[in-house]
């Protein structure tokens, strides 16, 4: 039930508006707007766990400034790559 809770509140709710905000951005170009939020919101998840929760920064470390830039490059150079020339 908990995890329920979790994913109706949080996870739902995150997601729906990434989803949105990137909907409501053509000039992004993306796609499929609900799976990329996914991808955004999985990076983020990914990062937390892994630095914060499984003592990742002592073996793994890595800045957040750095996975926010990297996902900001891919997401604009994916849309690049999805204009006409």
């Amino acid at each position: 039930q908990l995890a329920k809770m979790c994913v109706e509140n949080l996870t739902k709710y995150s997601l729906d508006f990434l989803t949105r905000y990137l909907a409501a951005h053509p000039e992004f170009e993306i796609p499929d707007p609900e799976a990329t939020a996914r991808i955004i919101l999985g990076s983020m998840v990914f990062f937390v766990m892994s630095q914060k929760a499984m003592h990742g920064e002592e073996i793994i470390p890595m800045d957040e400034e750095r996975l926010i830039q990297a996902l900001s490059f891919l997401l604009v150079r994916g849309t690049a790559l999805a204009s006409p020339l």
